[in-house]
């Protein structure tokens, strides 16, 4: 599933994943899109986008706490 976020004049398509994915609320997908947008707009590149997005989910999810350095980059984006 595609969810299109519109980002400082851009459309940005964050690919929902097919796995692990099951329980997140159509809430949760529209925060995850979110996430994606705005670590792409703030210069991550597509691949450490994913991985904050996923750690930023994690987080709401389940409390989960990350390394000191994901943790400063998931702040850096104000979510």
């Amino acid at each position: 599933m595609s969810i299109p976020v519109f980002r400082n004049g851009t459309w940005i398509q964050y690919e929902t994943p097919e796995t692990g994915t099951s329980i997140w609320t159509t809430s949760l997908k529209l925060k995850a899109a979110s996430v994606y947008a705005t670590a792409i707009t703030k210069g991550f590149s597509k691949e450490r986008s994913l991985v904050l997005t996923e750690c930023c989910i994690n987080k709401l999810l389940y409390g989960v706490t990350y390394s000191k350095q994901i943790e400063e980059e998931i702040k850096s984006l104000h979510v």
